[in-house]
């Protein structure tokens, strides 16, 4: 049973790895096409995007998105940032069943 539960948590995970991966290429992709910047950068590829620590820091927090003019871009980030959020919780709640059938099977 808790095996079930693992690989649907890393399904899940990976689901939402893959959805925030293209919704983030997608506002790069907004971003070219109509000449923004994202928080006053312009980034040359998503995956810039995704190392740049002060972007992740900006998208976690969410404050600085309230600021973008862009309705389209804004909507994109706004998505971006929810399907980070999902990613890390599916990613903490596998982790959490490794330890949880770890202390049951002690």
């Amino acid at each position: 049973m808790i095996v079930i539960i693992f690989v649907l948590l890393i399904a899940a995970s990976i689901y939402f790895k893959v959805r925030y991966n293209q919704t983030v290429t997608k506002a790069h992709a907004s971003c070219i096409s109509n000449k923004l910047d994202i928080f006053g950068v312009t980034y040359e590829s998503a995956s810039d995007m995704h190392k740049d620590f002060n972007f992740m820091s900006k998208l976690w927090s969410g404050k600085a998105i309230k600021g973008v003019s862009n309705q389209a871009l804004k909507l994109d980030l706004l998505n971006a940032r929810k399907l980070l959020q999902l990613q890390l919780l599916f990613g903490f709640l596998t982790f959490l069943s490794v330890v949880i059938n770890g202390f049951v099977s002690a």
